[in-house]
């Protein structure tokens, strides 16, 4: 064989070799599940007294294997932004919604937002999410 067809064996022979697909990505660790439970509206005074009535029951339950506390929040409270801010992590400036309803005077939805909610991220680094 000449030094040209030799070459070109073993290039084929390298190409077909390569051709395996993409290397099997790093096994996820496994995690506990997260859950996020937000209640539109709640005074939290109330939620309090009801919890101390024994009247909430499961509720109780996921606050005292879980954690229970009460979110900052800005002004005004429009529902639409502080959720989307709760979904994504970011601002309002960022995540792009910023009122309670659109240009066409109809409530924003999580079509509007520009960046991932919490759960996208969850999913696109590979890990089961429910919504």
């Amino acid at each position: 064989m000449t030094s040209a067809v030799h070459t070109l064996a073993l290039s084929a022979a390298l190409f077909v070799g390569a051709c395996g697909g993409a290397p099997e990505p790093p096994a996820l660790a496994p995690v506990d599940p997260v859950v996020v439970i937000g209640i539109d509206g709640v005074d939290p005074v109330i939620l309090s007294e009801l919890l101390a009535e024994g009247r909430l029951p499961n509720f109780a339950r996921f606050a005292a294997e879980g954690s229970l506390g009460r979110l900052a929040t800005f002004a005004p409270t429009f529902s639409p932004v502080i959720w989307t801010t709760i979904a994504t992590g970011q601002h309002m400036d960022t995540h792009g919604v910023t009122e309670f309803l659109d240009d066409r005077n109809l409530p924003f939805t999580s079509n509007a937002r520009v960046v991932p909610a919490l759960w996208n991220l969850a999913s696109d680094a590979g890990r089961s999410v429910d919504c």
